[in-house]
């Protein structure tokens, strides 16, 4: 029986992973053919040797309109204690070097709008963590940042932002922002 693997980032084959050399010789011996989510991941896992380009097909990630809907925005804001007349500006993603979350928080200290306030969604990474909300307290714009974890209200949350942050290094049109495009009218 063929066996088919999805790699969703450039981090799932780090060359700097511990036992990313074990992983990737177990995926030479069983997997048959590897999907790739952009072109890019594509390139960089032939550049790496792990596949031949023929044993690599590309497919974009999709997006499922239907799963999202509004309903609880108040109830976030009051949650996050956001007041009603605030600039919402949302990013996605899970906490790590590859967010480049520390240039958004350098941003938003520049930008100096006390009516503005950011909510990120995404695993957070405690280490990483640490250094975001010592940044944060350094720069005293602690409460205009929420890192609100892990949420199962990703559908109504992308309805309360006004405005999208996608602040990553390597990714440009990554899954999390044409997500978060299902909300332009």
């Amino acid at each position: 029986m063929p066996l088919i693997a999805t790699l969703h980032g450039r981090v799932d084959i780090n060359p700097r992973e511990r036992f990313v050399f074990i992983k990737q010789m177990i995926m030479r011996l069983g997997v048959n053919k590897l999907i790739a989510v952009s072109k890019d991941l594509s390139s960089f896992i032939e550049s790496r040797n792990l596949f031949p380009r023929k044993a690599i097909d590309v497919i974009y990630n999709g997006v499922d309109e239907s799963r999202y809907s509004s309903g609880i925005l108040r109830k976030l804001r009051a949650q996050l204690g956001i007041p009603e007349d605030s600039i919402l500006i949302g990013s996605l993603g899970n906490v790590r070097p590859a967010k480049s979350y520390e240039t958004l928080i350098s941003a938003v200290s520049l930008l100096n709008n006390p009516k503005l306030h950011f909510v990120i969604a995404g695993h957070k990474k405690k280490e990483l963590m640490n250094k975001l909300s010592h940044q944060m307290q350094t720069l005293e714009i602690e409460k205009q940042i929420d890192f609100i974890g892990f949420t199962t209200i990703l559908q109504s949350l992308r309805n309360l932002i006004c405005l999208y942050s996608h602040q990553a290094q390597k990714a440009f049109l990554s899954q999390p922002l044409k997500q978060w495009l299902l909300v332009c009218p």
